[in-house]
């Protein structure tokens, strides 16, 4: 009796090992599948009901933040607030924060202008300005070592992959250097 208990309690063993391993496997195989299927999405053409409700969800108000490495051991981080209005006018507001291994520089920014939706890609015709918000920006700025207004032109055209866009979860991919910005409903 004591021989046939373990054996049951090591084919019931087995088992559940078996049925993990199996479960483990559907799920990474949804995994790529997934992937695999966002990328043929993004591939395939919209109809002009699916652009309009792309639109539409991507219309209001976003709290956005995107974060990459940078030379030299660095990190440029921002968060922001955007407003696409039904109009094709948006209105950005945040901080830049540059981290670097000696100082951490930060900066609001703010951006306006008009954008447009088409297919999986957003655009954006960009009025831009960014002003030093802590004493090393500021003083850097000061003495003419860093502004990022003179380093990057205060107008822009902005192209940005949509890699997802439904009613609450917004999601782009910049050009080179590629980051992702990850956008969420306030």
């Amino acid at each position: 009796m004591a021989l046939d208990q373990t054996t049951t309690s090591q084919q019931q063993w087995r088992s559940r090992i078996i049925a993990g391993a199996f479960l483990s496997v559907l799920w990474l195989g949804s995994l790529y599948s997934t992937e695999a299927n966002a990328q043929a999405e993004r591939r395939r053409p919209i109809t002009p009901t699916e652009q309009a409700t792309r639109q539409h969800n991507l219309e209001g108000h976003w709290q956005c933040h995107q974060s990459r490495a940078i030379p030299d051991g660095g990190r440029l981080s921002t968060r922001f607030n955007t407003h696409y209005r039904e109009n094709h006018q948006y209105q950005t507001r945040g901080t830049l924060t540059i981290a670097l291994p000696q100082q951490r520089l930060t900066y609001d920014i703010s951006a306006h202008g008009r954008w447009a939706l088409q297919g999986h890609e957003l655009q954006e015709d960009a009025q831009q300005h960014f002003e030093p918000s802590n004493p090393a920006a500021r003083q850097l700025a000061q003495n003419g070592q860093f502004d990022p207004n003179r380093e990057q032109a205060s107008s822009s055209f902005n192209r940005y992959d949509v890699i997802r866009l439904d009613a609450e979860t917004l999601v782009l991919r910049t050009p080179k250097p590629h980051s992702m910005i990850q956008c969420r409903r306030p």
